[in-house]
């Protein structure tokens, strides 16, 4: 062990020492009843032999045991004895330093609320300007959504409109058109069943027969004008309604013009 341990390990026990009452009690006792002897001691110009007498004769050891134990003992019994007789003085007094906290407190309580109420009222006027202004800004917004959507509609409506005219013109002219288409087609359907017949027809001429169709209708569809027919052709044409009898006079039918026109256009001999 070396020396500065040794010295730490004495500094820790006499700390513990000292902080035992009874060691600390007795050393401030001793101080301060050997106080003389101790000034002698460390002032005084006595020789080593006289300063040993003199710690001999004028020493106080008694008297400092006695005053620390007293101390130690009787001064914590002495202390409950007053604290038991202090004790109703003392609860009055706490009670007194808590009635006047609470005297306190419900001051501020009440200066709390009045400025609540303050901050609240002051509070409340600007939440109800804010929400005006909120209201009022609300309110421009919906004019202006309004007039938006109105124009939208307008516009909407315009267009919508425009469309139906043009849908209704488109349709008009659809059905104008299958109407001609129609008309078209019956024409068609009748020139066909027409050519039909005149074919059928053509099948059942014999060249002479269309010598006589082709000659009538150069006559402007006159028999008088017509010269070398056959006698018995005439019942023939007449049975198949190239020609009729009109006012004692053998005239070309409407199928015995149609199938001259053919026969002009086809340059059928």
């Amino acid at each position: 062990m070396t020396f500065p341990d040794l010295f730490k390990e004495l500094n820790d026990t006499a700390k513990e020492r000292i902080k035992n009452p009874i060691i600390g009690a007795f050393i401030c006792s001793f101080l301060v009843c050997n106080w003389q002897p101790i000034f002698i001691l460390s002032f005084s110009d006595m020789s080593i032999e006289e300063r040993i007498e003199f710690m001999n004769t004028k020493w106080k050891i008694l008297l400092p045991i006695c005053i620390s134990i007293g101390y130690t003992v009787l001064i914590p019994l002495i202390m409950i004895g007053l604290d038991y007789i202090l004790m109703p003085m003392k609860r009055k007094r706490i009670a007194n330093i808590y009635q006047n906290k609470g005297f306190t407190t419900d001051k501020k309580i009440v200066h709390a609320e009045k400025e609540f109420q303050l901050k609240s009222a002051e509070s409340g006027n600007k939440d109800r300007q804010a929400l005006l202004d909120q209201i009022k800004s609300l309110e421009e917004s919906k004019n202006q959504i309004e007039g938006t959507n109105n124009k939208i509609v307008s516009n909407l409506t315009e267009k919508l409109e425009e469309a139906n005219n043009t849908f209704s013109e488109t349709v008009e002219s659809k059905n104008q058109k299958i109407s001609d288409l129609l008309v078209s087609l019956n024409e068609s359907q009748s020139n066909f069943t027409s050519i039909k017949i005149i074919l059928e027809v053509i099948v059942q001429l014999d060249k002479f027969d269309i010598r006589i169709i082709k000659q009538m209708g150069e006559s402007y569809y006159n028999l008088n004008y017509v010269t070398h027919i056959p006698e018995d052709r005439l019942p023939i044409l007449t049975e198949l309604g190239l020609v009729e009898m009109k006012h004692n006079n053998y005239t070309l039918t409407s199928l015995g013009q149609q199938l001259y026109s053919v026969i002009k256009e086809m340059t059928i001999e």
